[in-house]
């Protein structure tokens, strides 16, 4: 169970597509590519159902990205 509050960004959509791009820069490549669909599906379906707007899935994309290239910069690093 999660706090309901503003609909920017599309919490459930970060969490899949975090997932999915983790998975991409590691060689689990194709399942990265599995979780990439899966997120921008369920992205589309809180849109279709009304929950979320169109710019809310997008800053989900973009946050998810940036948190993910970030982490996996600074893990590079060290």
């Amino acid at each position: 169970e999660h706090v309901t509050d503003s609909s920017y960004p599309s919490d459930h959509t970060i969490a899949v597509l975090s997932i999915a791009f983790a998975l991409m820069l590691t060689k689990y490549k194709k399942t990265g590519i599995l979780f990439l669909f899966l997120g921008l599906l369920i992205g589309f379906s809180r849109i279709f159902v009304g929950v979320h707007f169109p710019g809310d899935i997008l800053g989900s994309i973009l946050v998810s990205l940036i948190g993910c290239i970030g982490v996996y910069l600074f893990f590079r690093r060290i």
